[in-house]
């Protein structure tokens, strides 16, 4: 005896639920995400379920009600060199983007609260990102390994940001802070707390690495 199967049954799925009110569709290389609300979390990019045409996706459309999206979302989209967020956006969760290595530019909108960690690990292509005022939080690693990323401004409203944060951005060669952030600092393009008493990060991107000369009454 014989066992027939259908090679449709393993054919992976091009459309479905990624949310409690959110659906997802693929044709050709637009991933479409309609519905609102918050996107599903995932604990690994492999277990999003469109991650089996990862690679070829070259567009992603959002719908404005979306809310938040989730961990692991689009990593590995290796062909994905630009993305629209909705202005409806609150979260971008951890590894959402990881290594989505054409990436180049990203503006987040107004309304995000919070970056998950992660969330743009390995975006070498990263050159620009835009970063808005009602940025609360940025979790760890969250520019990790984003080598093409020249300069980036920490918005009013941020209070967290981790020391590891921008970890391996080559190219930063500076790091500027809204003067009305209560948390943050600049001199120079270097990162420290409000009082100035801690060095958080030199911009490995900034000339004269050597002869840097830590300011006066910082502290660690």
């Amino acid at each position: 005896y014989f066992c027939v199967m259908s090679l449709n049954s393993y054919a992976a799925e091009k459309s479905g639920s990624c949310g409690t009110f959110l659906e997802w569709s693929l044709s050709g290389d637009v991933l479409t995400i309609s519905g609102s609300g918050d996107m599903a979390d995932y604990s690994d990019s492999k277990l999003a379920p469109w991650y089996p045409y990862a690679e070829d996706i070259k567009t992603i459309s959002l719908p404005s009600g979306l809310l938040s999206i989730g961990d692991f979302a689009f990593g590995e989209c290796t062909s994905l060199a630009s993305i629209d967020l909705p202005n409806s956006l609150t979260s971008i969760g951890s590894s959402a983007f990881s290594w989505c290595t054409i990436l180049m530019s990203i503006d987040i909108p107004d309304g995000v609260t919070s970056i998950g960690e992660y969330a743009f690990d390995g975006c070498v292509s990263l050159a620009t990102i835009q970063l808005p005022d009602s940025i609360v939080a940025i979790g760890e690693y969250a520019f990790n390994e984003c080598g093409a990323l020249k300069s980036i401004r920490i918005p009013k409203n941020v209070s967290s940001i981790e020391d590891n944060t921008f970890n391996n951005c080559n190219s930063i060669s500076g790091i500027t802070v809204d003067a009305d952030n209560q948390y943050y600092a600049s001199i120079d393009g270097v990162l420290f707390n409000k009082a100035k008493t801690v060095l958080i990060r030199y911009p490995l991107g900034k000339n004269n690495i050597t002869n840097y000369a830590i300011p006066q009454g910082v502290k660690e």
